[in-house]
């Protein structure tokens, strides 16, 4: 019996050391959350990369658990490790991270609280430096986590300790997300728990217990205040402070005239401003006669003035104004954020959400469109762009599912006869617009009407479409914007809203290339850090878990993508997404220790074909108005796979020579499941079932044919 395997020990040992995993599993979850949520309030490119983190720290945790019981305890290293991270992250808060002109990601990093002349820092060097930070940041507590799964002495008992421990983890932070908590009270209660765990290590233990006093005493909030999507604050629009306005055009007005700025992570995000009618600020009036374009189109060209109107992405509530002025009887205002739907409530100089003709929703756009139960004149897609992404796991932003296809085909279904879809933008890029005329044509069945604001301050283009598609104007202003050509239009499958075409800019290729030649490096140096001098080959490393896991986080990216559209994207359904997925994984492993199946073949057919069936199945067809219709097509088509996923893992692990290591090499195989996850923009999100696919043979493959891991 390998030595890592160990003796049982007594039911009192064991017990303690499965409470111990459920403890850490808990604590390095939640800090593992908290730097994913915190890190891009500093470091903005961030924003756009946040499963970066993840991945750095499932590297960092499969490299600490290899290293169990082949090196000293490296808990010491970690307090200052995460120092250094955190006082990295806040320096380069006041750097402005700088792309290339090559990067076809369109990053609206705007750096607002930062002035002109801030000193700049390149963002391919700002990734990678993270990367590596995170990663060695995750070391010692992969470590510290790989002892406790082998004191536990039965795998399975452990792991499922690790899954309990994961998803009180997540509910945990669900918890301070809601009570909106910041950074230091995400922070310190993670170190003081790591601290109780040093106590027997002195020099661990007083690092752990005054890295925990220096961040409560750290400048982690910058004074922002905390969603469960952003840190958020909000600016008086007057003299001195700089944005849409000149200080000409200010003058001496104040912020009780004018309103409010709202910058999410720093970045500018939108404008609570006075649109009453009677404002005397040119420049005001000139952004209320672009707000009402739609409505003087839809007045002027189709005849109808819009008394019930929808406004998706309603933020502080610049729509509903407008709305109301223009007539309207009945407003409802769907934002996904609920602290910038509050703030809307409380600094919007005009009270529109005060009205008794608005109704407020705290809701994803597509669930809301998909159960909508009346019929609008008017729905309007507000200046929707979020920074930040749909979950950790995911390149995928909030945003990009409201720009598809199938979400514009969702907006005309609950149009009235003669209604129409109003969508403001901002567009820099020529191809983005024409994505979005080519989109809404394939929605629509016409192109729409561009109209072009005089002065753009807050978004340059209003397209319209209607659900009685009219001719087109004669003025040049007013025509159908026919110029699509060379552009995919934006679907489920393919949301990149802005990837400019099905390939991988040169940044990104660049930046996977990089980041996957740190994980080997990190990779090498680590193995053979964990080896017994006297052996040289790498017996220990489980290859089928190491297949296994880049596949099964293939499985959970694309799991939580397809859910958020079924249930929708909001911060609770995501939580409660995860939640689900780590129940089945928990079922799935009682079920392994409680049947004993011997052989892996069945479960791996269980894999394949519940993979076929997700590849076939598109999403739409999982949209139905019906609770329990959406829940067993679900069940059938993203749960299934994950089920059998993690009985194979749980089969796999339980047979492991080496826990650590096995634990280890699949949390190494996740890291190559991450990078992969980026292929989607290659091959869209279905085709990560047959990517997915290909994984598991590799991993059914490399245990039937490959070295004995088990215990024999």
């Amino acid at each position: 019996m390998n030595i890592h395997q160990g003796p049982p020990g007594s039911p009192a040992a064991i017990a303690k050391n499965v409470l111990r995993v459920f403890l850490l599993s808990f604590i390095v979850l939640f800090l593992e959350l908290s730097l994913i949520r915190w890190l891009p309030s500093q470091v903005r490119a961030l924003s756009y990369f946040k499963n970066l983190v993840l991945i750095s720290s499932f590297l960092g945790l499969g490299l600490g658990s290899m290293l169990t019981g082949r090196a000293r305890s490296l808990l010491w290293l970690f307090p200052v490790l995460f120092l250094l991270e955190v006082g990295a992250a806040l320096l380069l808060g006041q750097f402005i991270i700088s792309g290339t002109n090559s990067l076809e990601e369109h990053l609206w990093l705007l750096y607002w609280d930062l002035p002109s002349n801030a000193p700049s820092f390149p963002l391919w060097v700002a990734v990678p430096l993270f990367f590596v930070l995170n990663t060695l940041t995750f070391v010692p507590l992969g470590q510290l986590v790989g002892e406790a799964l082998v004191g536990a002495g039965n795998p399975i008992l452990a792991y499922s300790a690790n899954l309990l421990g994961s998803l009180a983890g997540t509910a945990g932070f669900v918890g301070v997300s809601f009570a909106e908590w910041g950074p230091r009270l995400w922070f310190a209660p993670a170190l003081a728990g790591l601290a109780w765990f040093a106590r027997a290590r002195r020099a661990s233990f007083g690092l752990l217990a005054a890295t925990t006093l220096i961040v409560t005493a750290l400048p982690l909030d910058r004074g922002l205040a905390w969603s469960p999507y952003y840190g958020l604050r909000r600016t008086p629009i007057e003299a001195g402070i700089t944005g849409i306005f000149t200080p000409e055009e200010l003058g001496t007005r104040t912020h009780q005239q004018l309103g409010y700025y709202l910058t999410v992570n720093g970045s500018f995000h939108e404008a609570a401003l006075n649109l009453s009618a009677d404002i005397s600020f040119p420049a005001l009036r000139q952004l209320r006669e672009d707000y009402g374009l739609p409505y003087r189109y839809l007045r002027d060209h189709i005849g109808i003035r819009p008394r019930d109107v929808l406004i998706i992405g309603a933020g502080t509530g610049n729509d509903a104004q407008i709305a109301l002025e223009q007539g309207a009887e009945f407003v409802d205002v769907v934002e996904i954020d609920p602290v910038i739907l509050r703030w809307g409530q409380e600094i919007h100089p005009n009270r529109p959400y005060d009205d008794r003709r608005v109704r407020r929703h705290v809701a994803d756009a597509r669930n809301f469109l998909n159960h909508a139960s009346r019929e609008y004149d008017l729905v309007v897609f507000g200046t929707l762009d979020s920074q930040t992404l749909l979950s950790a796991l995911s390149t995928i932003r909030l945003d990009n599912y409201v720009y598809t296809v199938e979400s514009l085909e969702q907006a005309k279904a609950v149009l009235k006869p003669r209604g129409a879809l109003a969508l403001y933008f901002w567009v820099e890029k020529d191809w983005i617009r024409k994505r979005l005329v080519k989109t809404i044509e394939a929605a629509f069945g016409c192109p729409p009407v561009v109209l072009r604001p005089l002065k753009p301050r807050l978004f340059n283009l209003v397209l319209i479409a209607t659900a009685a598609p009219a001719e087109g104007s004669s003025s040049p202003s007013l025509a159908l914007d026919r110029d699509k050509a060379d552009v995919q239009e934006s679907t489920d499958d393919w949301p990149y809203l802005y990837q400019q075409d099905r390939k991988l800019s040169p940044f990104y290729t660049t930046m996977i290339v990089v980041l996957a030649s740190l994980s080997a490096l990190a990779v090498l140096i680590g193995v053979r850090a964990a080896l017994p001098s006297d052996q040289k080959g790498l017996k220990n490393f489980h290859l089928p878990l190491f297949f296994q896991g880049a596949g099964f986080l293939l499985l959970e990216t694309k799991g939580i993508s397809t859910l958020s559209l079924v249930f929708g994207s909001t911060w609770t359904v995501n939580a409660i997404v995860i939640g689900a997925i780590l129940l089945i994984i928990l079922v799935a492993t009682l079920g392994v220790y409680w049947l004993r199946p011997r052989r892996v073949g069945l479960i791996w057919a269980g894999i394949a074909a519940t993979l076929v069936v997700g590849y076939l199945v598109p999403t739409s067809a999982l949209l139905s108005p019906d609770l329990g219709a959406r829940v067993a097509g679900s069940c059938l088509v993203v749960l299934s796979p994950i089920l059998f996923s993690s009985m194979f893992f749980a089969v796999l692990f339980r047979d492991s020579a080496d826990v650590a290591w096995a634990y280890g090499s699949n949390l190494l195989g996740a890291v190559l499941g991450g990078l992969a996850e980026f292929g989607s923009v290659l091959t869209g999100f279905r085709a990560l079932n047959l990517l997915a696919l290909l994984l598991y043979a590799l991993a059914f493959a490399a245990h039937r044919f490959g070295p004995r891991q088990n215990l024999g």
